[in-house]
């Protein structure tokens, strides 16, 4: 089942206080078993928070999408869409930790009209280092 559009602000919310409506809710693709899905949603909740904070009042323009994912090589993994509702050329695509065999890396890629713009860590801590020296909003103007 693909969920209704929903933003990153109400999405955290309904996770939050334990009300989405469905299990599946928020996700639009997956390749895990469906009884997966609440506790990836739950282990995804860190990622959601510090994007939210780095985004701040434009949080509420972010629609959310999940996605499983699964490689040619290596494991199943878990990104994070962020589509802007007003303008759909700007959106992050957040990957914690692919699953590729040859390439395990944590992912951020910021696209706008202006092309795109990648960053990669060994893993998520270091790349939320490297948001952090970033000026978001700035990247996505």
């Amino acid at each position: 089942m693909i969920s209704e559009n929903i933003s990153l602000n109400s999405f955290i919310e309904l996770a939050k206080t334990g009300k989405l409506p469905y299990p599946e809710f928020g996700w639009v693709d997956w390749f895990c078993k469906d009884t997966s899905l609440p506790l990836k949603t739950k282990k995804l909740l860190p990622v959601l928070n510090f994007f939210k904070k780095q985004l701040g009042e434009l949080a509420d323009n972010y629609i959310l999408s999940l996605c499983n994912r699964c490689p040619f090589y290596g494991t199943l993994y878990d990104s994070i869409t962020l589509v802007n509702s007003e303008d759909h050329s700007k959106y992050l695509t957040i990957v914690p930790m692919n699953g590729h065999e040859n390439n395990r890396v944590s992912s951020l890629c910021i696209t706008t009209k202006n092309g795109d713009k990648e960053f990669t860590a060994e893993n998520y801590s270091k790349l939320k280092k490297d948001i952090l020296n970033l000026d978001l909003i700035k990247e996505l103007s």
